[in-house]
């Protein structure tokens, strides 16, 4: 009778243990799929802040085609119509420095929404662009260096003429 009390009890440990060791198991389980689907979240997450960059930018290229290619050549147009028309007159020197200015402001918001550069030459030759706009308005020398091999960390000097 002891013998089967004992293996009884020896019995219910087993149980007890197989039952802990299942819902150890269980928990594992859980844990890893909640894993996966965290992982599966930010590959998502990632995508779609992809997807919205790309997104932006065909929209900025979009819009910087359609300035580009209608407002700002229709200025030009008007531009060389006045030239032709009447050189030397005061009210058409006004009017052609205008244009001038207005043609400007495109070109600066055509490159702002979409850089040309920086789509045919890249982040160095986009960020040379921009120091030497900065140059050019600042009246100082302005020097980019970027390591390709460190992303886009860029380092840009202001130095004194």
């Amino acid at each position: 009778m002891a013998a089967a009390a004992g293996l009884f009890t020896a019995l219910r440990g087993l149980a007890f243990v197989h039952g802990q060791v299942e819902r150890e198991i269980a928990a594992r389980r859980d844990a890893e799929r909640q894993g996966a689907d965290l992982r599966r979240l930010a590959d998502e997450r990632r995508r779609l802040a992809l997807e919205a960059v790309a997104t932006e930018e065909e929209t900025r290229r979009r819009i910087a085609e359609e300035l580009h290619d209608g407002a700002l050549q229709t200025l030009l147009a008007a531009k060389q119509d006045l030239l032709e028309a009447s050189a030397g007159r005061a009210g058409v020197v006004r009017a052609l420095m205008g244009m001038d200015e207005g043609i400007d402001g495109l070109r600066r918001a055509v490159g702002v929404l979409h850089p040309v550069t920086f789509e045919h030459g890249g982040l160095a030759s986009a960020f040379d662009a921009i120091a030497a706009e900065a140059e050019r308005r600042g009246g100082f020398h302005c020097e980019v260096e970027v390591d390709s091999g460190a992303g886009i960390c860029v380092t840009a000097r202001r130095r004194r003429p």
